[in-house]
């Protein structure tokens, strides 16, 4: 029998690996119906205080390494970057001792990026672990041809992130607002919030009825600083992190969603989106492109320009015959992203890398 275990934050957390594997989850992945293939999910951190996530990394960690009892056939990593990259090379040296084979699934655009600006130690330790896995799963085909610059004689493939249909998907019972934009995610600069704050004053002081709602979280002290100096308390709803039905009902509410970030992967909240039928504003960002086709499935600007989003959100206020034809074109092309047919996939590439076949 075929074991194979992943690896990644816990299945609670908040945040876009925790997201794809709940999908992996809801899919099946774990399910284990079948007698020849058994999958398994292990939590390797959480989220809480620095002290707390250290501590429970790190148990974690020991208990992967330690235990006695059926270690996998196959470990699975999904890697973010920062300490991420640290962590799960040191599952995939500890798999290794153990005779298991390893995928690594990377997460982030500038993973690579990311890697590169660090010391040398930090790299050798990364692309060493890298270099030792069986199959190195990636977002984007551009993420690929960047792997395989610097990774030889490694299989490298594309997977999407997948969506879960059975909580996303649009809905005949809920009218739009007319006037509601909507970020969801990280309150960071690197994600366009204070691009996205400035280019909503714009259009409010030109007149152009629009609210906007954040739900996430991080640096709220900084945005809610911004939203007095700008003067926006009145239009701006600043919510928390929202569990997966309230994302949901925003998406399927909000008139359209923003996330001009500096850099992307394959953003889930973008592909929920598409779900639900919402038109998007974006930057041609990571995999943004893949997935948002400009005047299709919504609009793209330019990293960091103000002027471009601010008519951008202003053209999809304006025009409901666009956001309509944008709607429709979402909800059909999202189809591609439905969690059961990347779970099929998954499953047939952990059944070649146990036959020793490797993976496309």
């Amino acid at each position: 029998m075929t074991t194979v275990e992943v690896i990644g934050p816990h299945l609670d957390d908040k945040g876009g690996v925790s997201t794809v594997n709940r999908n992996y989850r809801a899919a099946g992945l774990f399910r284990n119906d079948a007698d020849d293939l058994q999958v398994r999910f292990f939590p390797s951190t959480r989220d809480g205080q620095v002290f707390t996530r250290t501590i429970y990394g790190a148990w974690r960690l020991a208990y992967f390494a330690l235990r006695p009892w059926g270690f996998p056939t196959i470990v699975h990593l999904h890697t973010s970057w920062r300490g991420s990259c640290v962590r799960k090379s040191l599952y995939a040296w500890v798999a290794h001792l153990r005779g298991a084979r390893v995928v690594f699934h990377i997460h982030p655009s500038r993973f690579y990026d990311f890697v590169d600006q660090q010391a040398t130690w930090f790299r050798r330790i990364i692309y060493a672990s890298l270099r030792r896995a069986e199959v190195i799963v990636v977002l984007t085909p551009e993420m690929k041809l960047w792997t395989e610059e610097r990774i030889a004689n490694v299989s490298v493939r594309v997977m999407p992130n997948p969506v879960d249909p059975g909580g996303f998907g649009a809905s005949d019972d809920v009218v739009r607002d007319s006037a509601h934009a909507a970020f969801l995610g990280r309150f960071a600069r690197e994600k366009g919030l204070f691009e996205l704050l400035e280019a909503v004053r714009r259009l409010h002081d030109r007149g152009v009825d629009v609210d906007l709602t954040l739900a996430g979280g991080k640096d709220e002290g900084q945005v809610l600083a911004e939203l007095n100096r700008l003067r926006l308390t009145d239009i701006v709803s600043v919510r928390g992190w929202l569990n997966r039905p309230a994302v949901a009902e925003l998406l399927r509410r909000c008139t359209l969603l923003v996330l001009p970030s500096y850099t992307e992967g394959l953003p889930m909240v973008l592909l929920e989106a598409m779900m639900c039928g919402t038109p998007i504003v974006s930057c041609p960002v990571g995999g943004v492109p893949l997935i948002v086709k400009h005047e299709r499935n919504g609009l793209l600007v330019p990293v960091g320009d103000v002027v471009a989003l601010e008519a951008a959100i202003g053209r999809l206020l304006s025009s409901p015959q666009l956001c309509q034809e944008i709607s429709g074109n979402n909800i059909a092309d999202a189809s591609g992203f439905r969690s059961e047919s990347i779970v099929r996939d998954l499953r047939l590439m952990y059944g070649d890398i146990a036959a020793g076949i490797g993976a496309p």
